[in-house]
């Protein structure tokens, strides 16, 4: 587990303000702080509101044999901790060669809803032989996408 991080945006965004307010201090443009206020209230709210838990990952595969011409449900869910206040969870599913997924493109994203949030993927074997499924990397964001976390896949 990574636990949760800063994200580049919200280092753009702390860098941005405080580089502005420092220049219209100096150049004295108040126009240049009011441009920077948003920027400095948005990141001192999301380093306020960090979330201090990690969400809990619950995964269940609907079968563990795939032959060929099955398909399987591979269900994720993240309970986030009472603190936790994610807004954005993506999983993304690896699929194996011959193998199709639902979603094609094997990514899931979904707003986190009441503290518990879904993702499914079908994934289908086209043909015969062993497949060697990867479990998914899950990531979630915190508001205005401050903070990430990722179970530490891939």
């Amino acid at each position: 587990m990574e636990g949760w991080r800063p994200t580049p945006a919200l280092v753009r965004s702390s860098v941005a303000g405080v580089g502005l307010a420092t220049l219209a201090v100096l150049v004295r443009r108040p126009d240049l702080l009011v441009i920077a206020a948003p920027l400095l209230l948005i990141s001192f709210w999301s380093v306020e509101r960090r979330p201090q838990r990690d969400p809990v990952v619950d995964e269940r595969l609907g079968q563990h044999v795939l032959r060929e011409g099955q398909a399987i449900e591979w269900m994720v869910t993240l309970d986030e901790p009472g603190d936790a206040r994610i807004e954005t969870v993506a999983v993304l599913f690896g699929a194996p060669p011959s193998t199709t997924l639902v979603p094609a493109s094997g990514v899931v994203v979904a707003d986190a809803d009441q503290g518990r949030t879904s993702a499914r993927v079908v994934m289908r074997s086209i043909r015969w032989g062993r497949r060697e499924v990867v479990p998914p990397q899950v990531v979630a964001t915190s508001a205005w996408a401050a903070f990430r976390w990722s179970d530490g896949r891939r």
